[in-house]
């Protein structure tokens, strides 16, 4: 058993953890941008009703004092729609996030605000019912998937460091 080995084995041991553990972090990000998003829904469907303030006023009370990807990526909405630059919106989508599940996102920040009180209604509506199905949708994935790559990785690592020692 030599020194040489026992360190190779062992950096590559915990790449192969770092990696495992990474994976399962992009999987979790998913669900729970979307669980965020519904709740920031949620909370416009009052605004938009109750308040009737604008919708950069709304998305600025809700982002202030709060953090994490959905907050990034809903204060750059909001500044693109300041902006009057709506379509580049489908330039701010997260990484980790793929372009079939972003869609949705997409299209409702490039449509609310545009028409009456009842369409926008109805349009948050259906998009928090699609970001809480997909948030579950997501969800799942994670626990099966996540899981899966976090525990494979982990067997990796182990099996590289054996065979190294």
């Amino acid at each position: 058993m030599s020194a040489f080995g026992l360190i190779t084995g062992g950096i590559m041991c915990a790449a192969s953890c770092y990696a495992g553990v990474k994976i399962k972090r992009v999987y979790s990000s998913r669900s729970r941008f979307f669980y965020e998003f519904r709740d920031f829904l949620g909370d416009l469907k009052g605004g938009i009703v109750i308040y009737k303030k604008p919708l950069t006023e709304l998305i600025s009370d809700y982002t202030s004092g709060r953090d994490g990807a959905f907050i990034d990526f809903l204060k750059e909405c909001d500044a693109c729609i300041r902006n009057g630059t709506r379509e580049a919106i489908s330039l701010k989508r997260p990484a980790f996030l793929p372009q079939k599940y972003f869609k949705d996102v997409e299209s409702f920040f490039k449509e609310v605000g545009k028409s009456g009180i009842d369409e926008q209604q109805r349009l948050i509506e259906y998009h928090f019912n699609k970001a809480e199905q997909t948030g579950d949708a997501l969800k799942k994935l994670s626990q099966k998937d996540g899981t899966m790559y976090f525990k494979l990785l982990i067997l990796l690592g182990v099996t590289i460091m054996i065979i190294a020692v």
